[in-house]
């Protein structure tokens, strides 16, 4: 007994913070939306912030790959350039091209095509 009242969870002197057994219904009702809307301000805030990090990923990701096509742009090019030296140096490589291309008929096509004839 405290203050002669017993200490019973759903008293309404029970010093439990959570207790809402005194309340109102709807007192009950205008605390619950209230932590409602607290909850789904919460939620978009960290939907917000979730899918800018995500927009951040993208852009980055895309710089990335931008950047890696290039290069490969630039390593194929240097490939070609290697290949059409070693074949003018090289009268083995020009038999080895003409095997592929007699292997592959659209190769011999393509070659053909490039080389106007």
């Amino acid at each position: 007994l405290a203050n002669g009242m017993p200490l019973t969870p759903d008293a309404p002197g029970s010093g439990r913070p959570g207790s809402l057994r005194h309340l109102t219904a709807d007192e009950r009702r205008a605390r619950r939306l209230q932590r409602n809307r607290l909850a789904a301000k919460e939620c978009r805030q960290k939907k917000k912030a979730y899918i800018g990090n995500l927009e951040a990923q993208v852009c980055d990701l895309q710089e990335e790959n931008a950047m890696l096509r290039k290069e490969l742009e630039e390593l194929n090019a240097k490939l070609t350039l290697s290949a059409m030296r070693a074949s003018a140096s090289s009268p083995t490589l020009d038999c080895r091209l003409a095997e592929v291309a007699a292997d592959d008929p659209s190769a011999a096509a393509k070659r053909a095509r490039v080389s106007g004839d």
